[in-house]
C-alpha cells in the first residue's frame, strides 16, 4: 500500500466539484451534456467528472464524517458479502471501525476497479470493487439518515410527552 497521499485522488475529487459547478453555468444550459463532459475532460487533462476521486470523497463523508456510534447500528447483512477481509471482522462494528481508521489515516489504495484498505499494523486488510462500494455507500447513507431522523423524531416525541 502507498504510504504517501495519492494526490491524483484529490485532483479527481476537485474535478468532480468543478464539473458540477460548470454544468449549471448559464452558458452551458443549452449545450448537450456529452459536449460539456468532453470539454471538461479536455480542460482537466483527461480527468472524467466521475472518477475514483469522487468515490473516495463520498466514502470519506459516509464512513469517516459520521460519528462511529451513528454507523455502528447498521445491519451486518449490509456488508457481509461485499468486503473481502483478512482476517474477517468479528462484527459490523469492528469492520466499520477498521474502515473509518483506514480512511481517516489514509491507509487505503485505489486501483481502476478496487479499493483496498488496511490497518496501520498490517494485521487487517479488506478490499471491495468500486461498484460494490458505491452500493454499500448508498445503503449506509440511507440507513444513517434514517437513524438520524428516526432518532430525532423519537426524541422530539419524548419531549412532547414530558
Amino acid at each position: 500500500m502507498k504510504s504517501s497521499p495519492d494526490w491524483q485522488l484529490v485532483a479527481e475529487a476537485l474535478s468532480s466539484l468543478e464539473f458540477l459547478r460548470d454544468i449549471v453555468e448559464p452558458e452551458n444550459q443549452s449545450k448537450e451534456v456529452r459536449e460539456v463532459i468532453a470539454h471538461h475532460i479536455k480542460e482537466k487533462n483527461g480527468i472524467a467528472p466521475l472518477s475514483p476521486g469522487t468515490l473516495v470523497a463520498f466514502a470519506y463523508l459516509a464512513i469517516v464524517y459520521p460519528k462511529e456510534r451513528v454507523i455502528f447500528g447498521l445491519p451486518r447483512e449490509l456488508i457481509a458479502h461485499q468486503f473481502h477481509e483478512s482476517p474477517p471482522s468479528k462484527n459490523n462494528s469492528e469492520l466499520l471501525h477498521n474502515l473509518r481508521n483506514a480512511m481517516s489515516h489514509g491507509d487505503f489504495e485505489v486501483t481502476d476497479d478496487q479499493m483496498y484498505f488496511h490497518d496501520r499494523h498490517g494485521v487487517w486488510r479488506a478490499n471491495i470493487s468500486h461498484e460494490a462500494l458505491i452500493v454499500f455507500l448508498q445503503e449506509i447513507y440511507i440507513k444513517i439518515v434514517a437513524q438520524h431522523y428516526i432518532g430525532w423524531a423519537n426524541s422530539e416525541q419524548k419531549k412532547k410527552k414530558s
